[in-house]
Protein backbone atom coordinates (compact mmCIF):
# COMPACT_ATOMS: atom_id res chain seq x y z
CA UNK A 1 0.00 0.00 0.00
CA UNK A 2 1.73 3.50 -1.02
CA UNK A 3 2.62 5.58 1.79
CA UNK A 4 1.35 9.43 1.97
CA UNK A 5 3.63 12.31 2.24
CA UNK A 6 2.36 13.04 5.49
CA UNK A 7 2.86 9.25 7.01
CA UNK A 8 6.95 9.80 6.24
CA UNK A 9 9.52 11.14 8.80
CA UNK A 10 10.53 14.36 8.54
CA UNK A 11 13.83 14.23 7.41
CA UNK A 12 14.75 17.31 8.72
CA UNK A 13 14.38 15.60 12.13
CA UNK A 14 16.44 13.05 14.18
CA UNK A 15 15.02 9.62 13.99
CA UNK A 16 18.08 8.02 15.91
CA UNK A 17 17.53 8.50 19.36
CA UNK A 18 18.78 5.22 20.47
CA UNK A 19 21.49 4.57 18.10
CA UNK A 20 20.00 1.62 16.42
CA UNK A 21 18.33 3.21 13.23
CA UNK A 22 20.88 5.70 10.47
CA UNK A 23 19.43 7.87 8.20
CA UNK A 24 21.02 6.40 4.78
CA UNK A 25 18.20 8.54 1.81
CA UNK A 26 14.97 10.29 2.33
CA UNK A 27 13.06 7.31 2.28
CA UNK A 28 15.35 4.44 3.53
CA UNK A 29 17.01 3.57 6.79
CA UNK A 30 19.18 0.63 8.06
CA UNK A 31 18.84 -1.05 11.40
CA UNK A 32 21.62 -1.60 13.32
CA UNK A 33 21.56 -3.62 16.38
CA UNK A 34 24.60 -4.14 18.79
CA UNK A 35 23.44 -6.28 21.56
CA UNK A 36 22.81 -3.70 23.77
CA UNK A 37 25.77 -1.23 22.95
CA UNK A 38 25.51 2.04 21.11
CA UNK A 39 27.54 2.30 18.29
CA UNK A 40 31.56 2.81 18.94
CA UNK A 41 31.11 6.54 17.12
CA UNK A 42 27.93 7.50 19.12
CA UNK A 43 27.91 9.46 22.34
CA UNK A 44 24.98 8.89 23.28
CA UNK A 45 24.07 5.85 25.79
CA UNK A 46 21.70 2.90 24.73
CA UNK A 47 18.59 3.99 26.78
CA UNK A 48 18.20 -0.27 27.41
CA UNK A 49 19.96 -3.59 26.29
CA UNK A 50 16.11 -4.73 25.83
CA UNK A 51 15.88 -2.47 22.55
CA UNK A 52 17.08 -4.61 20.00
CA UNK A 53 14.53 -7.81 21.52
CA UNK A 54 11.68 -5.49 21.46
CA UNK A 55 12.48 -4.49 17.88
CA UNK A 56 12.80 -7.90 16.55
CA UNK A 57 8.97 -8.69 18.50
CA UNK A 58 7.96 -6.06 15.85
CA UNK A 59 9.30 -7.61 13.03
CA UNK A 60 8.24 -11.30 13.94
CA UNK A 61 4.51 -9.74 14.29
CA UNK A 62 4.66 -7.92 11.58
CA UNK A 63 5.67 -11.29 9.56
CA UNK A 64 3.44 -13.14 10.88
CA UNK A 65 0.11 -10.99 9.84
CA UNK A 66 1.86 -11.09 6.22
CA UNK A 67 1.59 -14.70 6.44
CA UNK A 68 -2.02 -14.95 7.95
CA UNK A 69 -3.08 -12.91 5.01
CA UNK A 70 -1.08 -14.75 2.56
CA UNK A 71 -2.80 -17.66 3.93
CA UNK A 72 -6.53 -16.75 4.12
CA UNK A 73 -5.73 -15.21 0.33
CA UNK A 74 -4.80 -18.79 -0.30
CA UNK A 75 -7.68 -20.41 1.53
CA UNK A 76 -10.58 -17.98 -0.49
CA UNK A 77 -8.79 -19.48 -4.24
CA UNK A 78 -10.50 -21.65 -6.04
CA UNK A 79 -11.32 -24.83 -4.80
CA UNK A 80 -10.69 -26.51 -8.13
CA UNK A 81 -6.84 -26.02 -7.93
CA UNK A 82 -5.96 -28.27 -5.23
CA UNK A 83 -6.99 -32.15 -4.77
CA UNK A 84 -8.00 -31.44 -1.45
CA UNK A 85 -9.61 -28.33 -1.70
CA UNK A 86 -13.25 -29.50 -0.88
CA UNK A 87 -11.88 -30.67 2.27
CA UNK A 88 -12.31 -27.41 3.68
CA UNK A 89 -15.24 -25.44 2.14
CA UNK A 90 -18.33 -26.02 3.94
CA UNK A 91 -21.27 -27.98 2.14
CA UNK A 92 -24.18 -25.20 2.19
CA UNK A 93 -27.96 -26.61 2.60
CA UNK A 94 -30.48 -26.51 1.05
CA UNK A 95 -29.09 -24.14 -1.90
CA UNK A 96 -31.05 -22.32 -4.50
CA UNK A 97 -33.89 -23.26 -6.56
CA UNK A 98 -33.00 -26.15 -8.85
CA UNK A 99 -32.77 -25.24 -12.55
CA UNK A 100 -35.76 -26.29 -14.60
CA UNK A 101 -35.65 -29.77 -15.73
CA UNK A 102 -32.43 -30.95 -13.32
CA UNK A 103 -32.93 -34.23 -11.52
CA UNK A 104 -30.15 -36.40 -9.26
CA UNK A 105 -29.78 -38.87 -12.07
CA UNK A 106 -28.87 -36.10 -14.90
CA UNK A 107 -27.11 -34.69 -12.41
CA UNK A 108 -24.94 -37.47 -11.33
CA UNK A 109 -24.66 -38.84 -14.86
CA UNK A 110 -21.66 -37.12 -15.62
CA UNK A 111 -19.89 -38.45 -12.21
CA UNK A 112 -20.60 -41.71 -12.74
CA UNK A 113 -18.82 -41.82 -16.46
CA UNK A 114 -16.30 -40.65 -14.35
CA UNK A 115 -15.85 -43.12 -12.38
CA UNK A 116 -16.34 -45.81 -15.22
CA UNK A 117 -13.63 -43.97 -16.79
CA UNK A 118 -11.76 -44.23 -13.48
CA UNK A 119 -12.18 -48.32 -12.99
CA UNK A 120 -10.24 -48.95 -16.55
CA UNK A 121 -7.12 -47.53 -14.85
CA UNK A 122 -4.24 -50.10 -15.31
CA UNK A 123 -2.30 -48.59 -12.34
CA UNK A 124 -3.41 -48.18 -8.50
CA UNK A 125 -3.04 -44.19 -8.34
CA UNK A 126 -4.82 -43.05 -11.47
CA UNK A 127 -4.12 -39.49 -11.96
CA UNK A 128 -7.53 -36.98 -11.68
CA UNK A 129 -9.60 -39.74 -10.51
CA UNK A 130 -10.68 -40.39 -6.31
CA UNK A 131 -9.70 -43.84 -6.26
CA UNK A 132 -5.98 -44.82 -5.31
CA UNK A 133 -4.46 -48.43 -3.46
CA UNK A 134 -3.43 -48.19 0.34
CA UNK A 135 -0.30 -49.47 -1.42
CA UNK A 136 0.34 -47.94 -4.57
CA UNK A 137 2.96 -49.72 -5.23
CA UNK A 138 5.07 -48.93 -8.34
CA UNK A 139 5.78 -52.91 -8.81
CA UNK A 140 2.35 -53.93 -8.97
CA UNK A 141 1.05 -55.64 -12.02
CA UNK A 142 -2.53 -56.80 -13.25
CA UNK A 143 -3.96 -54.18 -11.94
CA UNK A 144 -8.08 -54.30 -12.13
CA UNK A 145 -10.30 -51.76 -10.20
CA UNK A 146 -14.20 -52.36 -10.44
CA UNK A 147 -16.88 -49.88 -9.59
CA UNK A 148 -19.51 -51.80 -7.75
CA UNK A 149 -22.62 -50.58 -7.30
CA UNK A 150 -24.36 -46.61 -8.31
CA UNK A 151 -21.85 -43.89 -7.11
CA UNK A 152 -24.85 -41.82 -7.70
CA UNK A 153 -27.24 -43.23 -6.01
CA UNK A 154 -28.44 -41.57 -2.70
CA UNK A 155 -26.02 -38.49 -3.85
CA UNK A 156 -26.59 -34.82 -1.67
CA UNK A 157 -27.01 -32.06 -4.15
CA UNK A 158 -27.35 -28.22 -3.11
CA UNK A 159 -27.13 -25.71 -6.27
CA UNK A 160 -25.58 -22.45 -6.27
CA UNK A 161 -26.88 -20.71 -9.16
CA UNK A 162 -26.08 -23.17 -12.06
CA UNK A 163 -23.90 -25.16 -10.69
CA UNK A 164 -24.42 -28.00 -8.20
CA UNK A 165 -22.14 -29.41 -5.34
CA UNK A 166 -22.23 -32.85 -4.98
CA UNK A 167 -21.28 -34.84 -2.23
CA UNK A 168 -21.75 -38.66 -2.82
CA UNK A 169 -20.43 -42.38 -1.60
CA UNK A 170 -19.05 -44.79 -4.23
CA UNK A 171 -17.46 -48.43 -3.45
CA UNK A 172 -14.71 -49.78 -5.68
CA UNK A 173 -12.60 -52.99 -5.49
CA UNK A 174 -8.87 -52.95 -6.96
CA UNK A 175 -7.29 -56.77 -7.30
CA UNK A 176 -3.31 -56.83 -8.62
CA UNK A 177 -0.10 -58.96 -7.79
CA UNK A 178 3.08 -57.69 -6.23
CA UNK A 179 6.17 -59.47 -5.35
CA UNK A 180 4.15 -60.63 -2.12
CA UNK A 181 1.61 -62.42 -4.11
CA UNK A 182 -2.15 -61.45 -5.26
CA UNK A 183 -3.82 -58.74 -3.08
CA UNK A 184 -7.32 -57.35 -3.18
CA UNK A 185 -8.76 -54.34 -1.80
CA UNK A 186 -12.24 -52.59 -0.70
CA UNK A 187 -12.39 -49.10 -1.10
CA UNK A 188 -15.10 -46.82 0.26
CA UNK A 189 -15.03 -43.38 -1.46
CA UNK A 190 -16.94 -40.24 -0.13
CA UNK A 191 -16.60 -38.02 -3.42
CA UNK A 192 -17.21 -34.24 -3.54
CA UNK A 193 -17.23 -31.88 -6.83
CA UNK A 194 -18.98 -29.00 -9.30
CA UNK A 195 -21.40 -29.74 -11.44
CA UNK A 196 -22.31 -27.32 -13.95
CA UNK A 197 -26.08 -27.92 -14.96
CA UNK A 198 -24.68 -25.99 -18.46
CA UNK A 199 -28.61 -26.06 -19.87
CA UNK A 200 -29.14 -29.15 -19.68
CA UNK A 201 -26.04 -30.90 -20.27
CA UNK A 202 -23.93 -31.45 -17.14
CA UNK A 203 -20.42 -30.93 -16.81
CA UNK A 204 -17.96 -31.62 -14.26
CA UNK A 205 -16.17 -28.14 -13.37
CA UNK A 206 -13.88 -29.29 -10.46
CA UNK A 207 -12.28 -32.54 -9.83
CA UNK A 208 -13.77 -35.26 -8.61
CA UNK A 209 -12.05 -35.72 -5.17
CA UNK A 210 -12.33 -37.37 -2.16
CA UNK A 211 -13.37 -35.03 1.08
CA UNK A 212 -14.27 -35.47 4.61
CA UNK A 213 -16.74 -33.08 4.43
CA UNK A 214 -20.07 -34.70 5.03
CA UNK A 215 -23.67 -32.99 4.69
CA UNK A 216 -25.16 -31.72 8.27
CA UNK A 217 -28.77 -32.15 7.03
CA UNK A 218 -29.22 -35.12 4.66
CA UNK A 219 -27.56 -38.29 4.91
CA UNK A 220 -26.17 -40.36 2.11
CA UNK A 221 -28.64 -43.07 1.50
CA UNK A 222 -28.64 -45.56 -1.24
CA UNK A 223 -30.96 -47.73 -2.48
CA UNK A 224 -31.96 -51.30 -0.38
CA UNK A 225 -31.39 -54.17 -1.97
CA UNK A 226 -35.19 -56.02 -3.19
CA UNK A 227 -36.66 -58.80 -1.36
CA UNK A 228 -35.28 -61.42 -4.14
CA UNK A 229 -31.88 -60.20 -3.30
CA UNK A 230 -31.98 -61.10 0.11
CA UNK A 231 -33.33 -65.12 -0.35
CA UNK A 232 -29.57 -65.41 -2.11
CA UNK A 233 -27.47 -64.21 0.31
CA UNK A 234 -27.11 -67.50 1.94
CA UNK A 235 -26.17 -69.29 -0.94
CA UNK A 236 -24.26 -67.09 -2.45
CA UNK A 237 -21.88 -66.83 0.10
CA UNK A 238 -21.64 -70.79 0.56
CA UNK A 239 -20.35 -70.49 -2.78
CA UNK A 240 -17.70 -67.84 -2.05
CA UNK A 241 -16.44 -70.04 0.85
CA UNK A 242 -16.50 -73.45 -1.32
CA UNK A 243 -14.19 -71.48 -3.52
CA UNK A 244 -11.53 -70.78 -0.56
CA UNK A 245 -11.37 -74.09 0.62
CA UNK A 246 -10.77 -74.69 -3.07
CA UNK A 247 -7.73 -73.21 -2.92
CA UNK A 248 -4.55 -75.37 -2.53
CA UNK A 249 -2.27 -72.55 -0.77
CA UNK A 250 -1.87 -70.90 2.68
CA UNK A 251 -2.43 -68.08 2.98
CA UNK A 252 -5.68 -68.44 0.85
CA UNK A 253 -6.87 -65.70 -1.96
CA UNK A 254 -7.07 -62.24 -0.42
CA UNK A 255 -10.99 -62.14 -0.94
CA UNK A 256 -10.71 -65.77 1.64
CA UNK A 257 -10.63 -65.17 5.65
CA UNK A 258 -6.31 -64.98 6.03
CA UNK A 259 -3.92 -63.94 8.53
CA UNK A 260 -0.89 -63.13 6.85
CA UNK A 261 1.08 -62.79 10.00
CA UNK A 262 0.72 -66.14 10.87
CA UNK A 263 -0.19 -67.36 7.20
CA UNK A 264 3.19 -68.46 5.48
CA UNK A 265 3.38 -71.04 2.78
CA UNK A 266 3.06 -74.49 3.04
CA UNK A 267 3.35 -75.47 -0.14
CA UNK A 268 0.36 -77.67 -1.32
CA UNK A 269 -2.26 -78.12 0.86
CA UNK A 270 -5.73 -79.72 1.24
CA UNK A 271 -8.61 -77.04 3.13
CA UNK A 272 -11.75 -78.53 5.02
CA UNK A 273 -14.62 -77.30 6.57
CA UNK A 274 -14.79 -77.86 10.24
CA UNK A 275 -18.32 -76.90 10.87
CA UNK A 276 -20.68 -75.06 9.03
CA UNK A 277 -19.58 -70.67 8.67
CA UNK A 278 -22.99 -69.83 8.00
CA UNK A 279 -24.59 -70.91 11.26
CA UNK A 280 -25.43 -68.62 13.61
CA UNK A 281 -24.81 -65.46 11.15
CA UNK A 282 -25.84 -61.96 11.90
CA UNK A 283 -26.92 -60.07 8.43
CA UNK A 284 -26.59 -56.43 8.08
CA UNK A 285 -27.53 -53.73 5.14
CA UNK A 286 -25.43 -50.35 5.45
CA UNK A 287 -27.47 -47.94 3.70
CA UNK A 288 -24.55 -45.29 3.40
CA UNK A 289 -23.00 -47.60 1.02
CA UNK A 290 -25.06 -49.93 0.01
CA UNK A 291 -23.18 -53.08 1.14
CA UNK A 292 -24.50 -56.00 2.74
CA UNK A 293 -22.27 -57.33 5.93
CA UNK A 294 -22.76 -60.97 7.05
CA UNK A 295 -20.70 -61.91 10.24
CA UNK A 296 -20.55 -65.44 11.68
CA UNK A 297 -17.61 -68.13 12.66
CA UNK A 298 -15.24 -69.69 10.60
CA UNK A 299 -13.14 -73.04 11.53
CA UNK A 300 -10.81 -74.85 9.31
CA UNK A 301 -8.48 -77.40 8.83
CA UNK A 302 -6.10 -78.09 6.01
CA UNK A 303 -2.95 -81.33 5.87
CA UNK A 304 0.28 -80.51 4.15
CA UNK A 305 3.54 -82.67 3.94
CA UNK A 306 6.73 -81.56 5.16
CA UNK A 307 9.98 -83.73 3.66
CA UNK A 308 11.00 -86.40 5.54
CA UNK A 309 7.98 -86.21 8.26
CA UNK A 310 5.30 -87.04 5.55
CA UNK A 311 1.50 -85.26 6.56
CA UNK A 312 0.97 -82.46 9.09
CA UNK A 313 -2.35 -80.64 9.60
CA UNK A 314 -2.87 -77.11 10.90
CA UNK A 315 -6.12 -75.43 11.26
CA UNK A 316 -7.21 -71.08 11.71
CA UNK A 317 -10.95 -70.06 12.84
CA UNK A 318 -12.19 -67.17 14.16
CA UNK A 319 -14.93 -64.15 13.11
CA UNK A 320 -15.54 -63.13 9.70
CA UNK A 321 -17.22 -60.37 7.99
CA UNK A 322 -18.85 -60.87 4.15
CA UNK A 323 -18.93 -58.24 1.98
CA UNK A 324 -21.92 -58.58 -0.59
CA UNK A 325 -23.00 -56.57 -3.27
CA UNK A 326 -26.89 -56.68 -4.93
CA UNK A 327 -28.26 -55.24 -7.80
CA UNK A 328 -31.94 -55.98 -8.24
CA UNK A 329 -31.89 -59.62 -7.06
CA UNK A 330 -28.41 -60.57 -8.53
CA UNK A 331 -26.01 -60.62 -5.40
CA UNK A 332 -22.30 -61.54 -5.34
CA UNK A 333 -19.79 -61.53 -2.47
CA UNK A 334 -16.83 -58.81 -2.65
CA UNK A 335 -14.66 -60.69 -0.19
CA UNK A 336 -14.97 -62.42 2.97
CA UNK A 337 -12.55 -60.56 6.05
CA UNK A 338 -11.46 -62.05 8.77
CA UNK A 339 -12.37 -59.81 12.17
Amino acid sequence: MATSPRDKPDIGQSVDDSNNVTQVGRDAYILNIHNGQPEENSSEEVDSPTRPIKVLGVLALIGFIVFALIRQCVAGGDPGNSRDGAHSIPFTEPGDTWPAGATGELITHPIVAKFVSCAKAAVLDPLTCPNASDDSRSDAFKVHWELVGDPGDGAVISFHGTKADVIGHAVMTVSYEDPAGPQFELHELQYRTTVDWNNGNPQIVNPLSLTKITPKRSVITKSRPSAGAWTHVESVLRQAFDRCVSSHKVPMPPTCPRNLTTDTDRGRVRWSFDGDPLLNTASSYDPSWGLIHVRGNYALNFTYNVLFFGSQSDSRSGIYDAVLSAAGSHVRVLEIAKR
